[in-house]
């Protein structure tokens, strides 16, 4: 069981998480005249997240009901599209 729930870990909920990191990083770390460096990383990011989407979501018992790490990774693939959305508005 312990293995298992390692799997998960390392599978899932670490690269999301690092990835949410760089996401704030990049944001935090540049200047207000990187707007493309910005974007260039969190579309980067999400596909990234949507490749670690996909292929979880098919080693998952396939089901009618939404599972909780679903949930998990599409908000954080819905994260880099707000902080996108975020930094265009600020932008304008």
């Amino acid at each position: 069981m312990s293995k298992k729930c390692t799997n998960i870990f390392l599978v899932t909920y670490l690269p999301t998480i690092l990835m949410n990191i760089i996401n704030q990083a990049v944001v935090y770390l540049v200047s207000e005249s990187s707007q493309d460096l910005i974007i260039t990383v969190n579309i980067t990011c999400m596909m990234v997240l949507t490749s670690v989407y996909l292929s979880v979501s098919s080693s998952l018992p396939p089901t009618p009901n939404i599972k909780p790490v679903e949930i998990w990774l599409l908000f954080n693939v819905a994260y880099p599209f707000l902080v996108i959305v975020a930094s265009c508005l600020l932008q304008v």
